[in-house]
């Protein structure tokens, strides 16, 4: 009997085994798509990598999976035609671009009947960095929280954000992986204690000297307070990179202070802010009189955030403090209320359920400070400046902090990247220009939406005039909109070299395309300034359609 059912089993398998070697039915008017994923950098075939087809525009197309074999292969048939992103996955490796840089996705055009061969994923091992946190005494600190940060871009210029983090164990060892190889910086944070949560004690010796308050502070790899004294790590692919280091206790100093105009009864909350990770690190209770006491606080630049809460009026209040190793006393905490900004979208066609959302974003550089709302709403959440709107187009946005505002609408519908904010007016004024301000009280807001965005394809070519694949074309709006994340556009090449950008709003704008952008790079105005000359001015019409053809600027040196 066991022969049998083995034999039936091999069988079967062997049935499997054909239909997957056997190309699949092509259904009419379809695409195929068939090609490699290869392990980097020796270009061996690798197996067992998810691959993944994203159609770019989700109402015309689909999304499809694929799995590569033994010899790294994969097909996908029966696609429906238009532009989609590709994608290769596998646990331990990261998707990179010809120059081992992190890929984005290639951008592919697949048109009706087509069968586009010998595409290549690349995929990177990826890096690891492992080792231990000890305190002072070469001791473990279990369940220290330990962060890898990368430099990246923003508006306004470069910052720092998180590539990976995690906690140490009871042996204080820690292994952070799934890095794109690359220079790092390294820290480590103490884990909340008795010390940083219970108010300290006076403690003296035998002579009646008290000893000073100390505590462990956020070390940076080797042995460093700041980051801007930190090692640069330079992780590279498939290495484990061994580092341990110890955490720095120094003098810590008491802030106290009140908070101006507080009442008995209402319910308030102080909170530290390291101006170096963003983290809250440190929260305060308030007494009946309004008085704060915050210990063990080290050195380093803090922003000192109160929330308050009145008869179910939430106010804010924000205070930058450069903390030194000598208490500070008599802060004096003053706040103002958040704002409630209501209002309603509205459609030139009338339909206002394919932008669902509305956000507000901060265009004065002023401090952002919502995540602090900890005892906003119920249930203590949180409430950020973002709403999804009603199908009526009505919206809400709690607790926004004063500020200078632009107003974004968004969607995932065709017809709402064709729209773009026409204006924003309270009663009868005019903010879309300058930025809806807000200090305060509750805010009526009308929202119209125009449709007809702009539209700009073409093709980008390099000095040969080749057409240069997975190029990433970016329209920069002028100057004085560089901080209105809606005015950027930005896009891939396909395996032509042709792209297209959409909702782009009127105005005037510069179009480039770079081999390679890390990111948000372009939004970076020194390494904009490199580059100016080598765009394509336009002028974008409200509705209007042009075509272009970009020069590619060429990627730098390729890493070692």
């Amino acid at each position: 009997m066991r022969h049998v059912i083995m034999l039936v089993c091999l069988l079967a398998l062997g049935r499997q085994a054909s239909a997957q070697d056997a190309p699949a039915a092509k259904e009419t008017g379809k695409a195929s798509l068939e090609g490699n994923v290869v392990r980097e950098p020796t270009g061996e075939p690798l197996k067992k990598a998810i691959v993944e087809l994203i159609a770019e525009n989700q109402e015309e197309g689909g999304n499809y999976t694929a799995t590569s074999n033994q010899e790294g292969r994969f097909r996908i048939a029966n696609i429906q035609p238009g532009r989609y992103k590709l994608f290769g996955e596998r646990p331990g490796y990261i998707e990179v671009d010809k120059h081992r840089r992190r890929s984005q996705g290639v951008s592919l055009s697949l048109e009706p009947g087509q069968e586009l061969k010998d595409e290549v994923l690349h995929l990177l091992a990826a890096a690891i960095v492992t080792g231990r946190v000890l305190d002072e005494d070469g001791d473990p600190v279990p369940g220290a929280e330990v962060i890898v940060w990368r430099q990246t871009f923003a508006y306004g210029g470069r910052r720092f954000e998180t590539a990976g983090s995690t906690q140490t164990n009871d042996l204080g060892e820690y292994r952070v992986g799934g890095l794109l190889a690359g220079k790092y910086y390294l820290s480590a944070s103490a884990p909340v204690n008795f010390q940083s949560i219970v108010p300290a004690q006076n403690i003296f010796d035998e002579a009646g000297t008290k000893f000073p308050d100390t505590t462990y502070v956020t070390t940076y790899y080797p042995g460093a307070m700041e980051r801007a004294q930190a090692a640069v790590l330079d992780l590279h692919p498939g290495d484990e990179t061994p580092v341990s280091f110890s955490l720095i206790r120094t003098h810590a100093a008491h802030l106290r202070g009140s908070i101006v105009g507080f009442d008995a009864g209402m319910k308030a909350l102080v909170m530290l802010r390291s101006q170096d990770t963003q983290a809250i690190v440190i929260a305060s209770e308030v007494d009946k009189h309004g008085k704060f006491d915050i210990p063990h606080v080290p050195p380093g630049s803090y922003a000192l955030i109160t929330t308050i809460q009145i008869e179910g009026e939430t106010r804010s209040g924000l205070m930058q403090v450069e903390v030194a190793d000598s208490d500070i006393e008599g802060l004096r905490l003053s706040h103002s209320p958040v704002a409630t900004v209501r209002g309603k979208i509205h459609s030139k066609n009338g339909d206002t359920s394919s932008a669902p959302y509305v956000s507000l974003r901060h265009i004065d550089g002023a401090e952002d400070y919502s995540e602090a709302f900890t005892i906003a709403g119920e249930g203590g959440v949180p409430s950020l400046p973002v709403s999804r709107a009603k199908s009526d187009g009505s919206f809400e946005l709690k607790n926004v902090t004063p500020g200078i505002y632009e107003v974004e609408v968004s969607g995932n519908s065709q017809s709402a990247g064709d729209s773009f904010v026409e204006s924003v007016t309270v009663g009868s004024k005019e903010f879309v220009e300058s930025g809806l301000p807000v200090n305060g009280g509750n805010i009526l807001v009308d929202v119209s939406l125009a449709s007809g965005a702009g539209i700009v394809e073409g093709s980008a070519t390099n000095e040969k005039k080749e057409p240069v694949a997975n190029a990433v074309v970016v329209a920069v709006p002028e100057v004085k909109y560089r901080k209105r994340k809606s005015y950027y556009q930005k896009a891939t090449t396909d395996q032509l070299g042709r792209f297209k950008l959409r909702g782009l709003q009127p105005g005037n704008y510069t179009v480039f395309a770079w081999e390679m952008l890390e990111e948000e790079q372009n939004l970076d105005p020194d390494f904009l300034k490199k580059f100016e000359d080598q765009g394509t001015p336009i002028k974008v019409e409200k509705g209007s359609r042009q075509t272009i053809a970009l020069k590619v600027i060429p990627a730098a040196a390729d890493p070692p």
